[in-house]
């Protein structure tokens, strides 16, 4: 990726990152290009055998090429103790995602599918009985950046059957792409409930107050968290929808308004 192309694709993950920090108020965070395995099988993904996605680095210490932030941003709060008012977490990031794709699936190619891409991650920290909420909060940020784009696109709730290990409930965003005359996924969403967490140890503590006359908090309970994860921007495929459906008559692509203040033109 060269030239206005790769210009484009660096305003999309600043415009990105700007929107989530700014509006939404996500602490941002500089993610490693690198991962252990333990994180890896923790956040419910597995990181050997025939089938697996995840490239392995051959050295002794079981690292591997990370597939999503969302391991990431997991892993840098193994072991968090929170109390209860200082949840909800939100954290976001932009990092280069590897993913060995199965070869059955190389029916889409291009930029569709490929081994390694640059992404915008969100990634919250939620106690148990809002984790529902967070997700819900997470697709509508996912609509207001889609929409702000000109996307057409639409939102689908994931029939049990199709949801990865760790998820309990998730949503996919699609995107129109004229070029393959197919609706291609762009986002999702996912609440993980307390599976990474309690692989991770993360946890929250919740408190009561023992009488209207006192101050005093009793300690009821040490609860997991649940985590909530959401693809803000996965770069190649928004390239492929604001191109697709960005086409002018004039044989132009016609640059999003909200992008055109980081780059020095307006179409392609």
């Amino acid at each position: 990726m060269f030239g206005r192309l790769a210009t484009l694709s660096k305003a999309l993950s600043r415009w990105t990152l700007n929107v989530l920090i700014d509006r939404f108020k996500f602490v941002p965070v500089v993610t490693p290009n690198l991962v252990y395995s333990n994180f890896v099988r923790a956040c419910g993904f597995e990181p050997y055998g025939a089938r697996t996605q995840v490239y392995n680095l051959q050295t002794r210490n079981n690292v591997c090429l990370p597939g999503t932030a969302e391991i990431l941003l997991a892993a840098m709060n193994t072991g968090e103790k929170f109390n209860h008012d200082e949840l909800p977490k939100l954290y976001c990031g932009l990092s280069r995602c590897y993913r060995a794709e199965a070869k059955s699936r190389g029916e889409k190619s291009g930029l569709y599918r490929i081994h390694y891409f640059d992404k915008v991650e969100m990634f919250g920290l939620s106690k148990a009985d809002k984790s529902d909420d967070l997700l819900e909060e997470f697709v509508e940020i996912q609509k207001f950046l889609f929409s702000s784009l000109g996307l057409h696109y639409r939102v689908i709730d994931m029939p049990p059957n199709e949801l990865g290990l760790p998820a309990y409930r998730k949503y996919d965003i699609e995107a129109f792409m004229p070029g393959r005359n197919i609706w291609g996924e762009i986002s999702s969403a996912s609440n993980c409930t307390d599976f990474q967490s309690s692989k991770l140890n993360i946890s929250y503590h919740e408190f009561s107050v023992e009488s209207k006359n006192s101050d005093e908090k009793i300690d009821l309970k040490r609860n997991f968290v649940h985590t909530v994860n959401g693809t803000a921007c996965a770069i190649p495929r928004m390239l492929i929808a604001l191109i697709e459906q960005g086409q002018t008559e004039n044989q132009l692509i016609q640059i999003p308004k909200v992008l055109q203040p980081y780059i020095n033109f307006e179409s392609i």
